[in-house]
């Protein structure tokens, strides 16, 4: 349990990574329309208004690669906390891995067959380690289905 504990708080860190780079975003932006008024009344020139919207870009890029990598750990933690619905046994952070690899490698083969992103269903296929059941998890809503053939 100790370790998902700490999962917990790799999740807590990106929040507030994530929060942080967007106080940046907007602390860059601030800067560039301050920029621009400067330039515009010949007060700056324009180095700065580069320098501030290479600045609001590089924070941007930064917030969107901390958000996604924040799904990714919250999608996977609460995998690896949910129970088998069949025997009750918790799934386990391996097992939570190698459904996420699994999904990886069906979107793969779906690319290359060139298969419509669309008709892709969004879900993980678990395989309990105690009882060997199957179940789906719903990446997006977070929530696990039972009834799989």
């Amino acid at each position: 349990m100790a370790q998902l504990s700490t999962l917990g708080h790799m999740s807590t860190l990106y929040d507030t990574l994530r929060k942080l780079f967007l106080l940046f975003a907007l602390v860059s932006l601030a800067g560039l329309l301050y920029s621009i008024w400067g330039v515009t009344t010949g007060q700056m020139k324009w180095f700065y208004i580069i320098f501030c919207f290479l600045g609001v870009v590089g924070t941007c890029f930064t917030y969107v690669i901390v958000t996604a990598k924040g799904i990714f750990l919250r999608r996977r933690e609460t995998l690896a906390q949910m129970a088998c619905p069949s025997c009750g046994a918790v799934f386990g952070m391996e097992t939570a891995l190698q459904a996420r690899s699994d999904y990886e490698e069906r979107w793969k083969d779906a690319r290359s067959h060139q298969q419509n992103p669309k008709d892709f269903q969004p879900y993980w296929h678990v395989r309990c380690p105690k009882c060997q059941k199957r179940a789906l998890f719903q990446k997006d809503t977070l929530t696990l289905e039972s009834n799989v053939a």
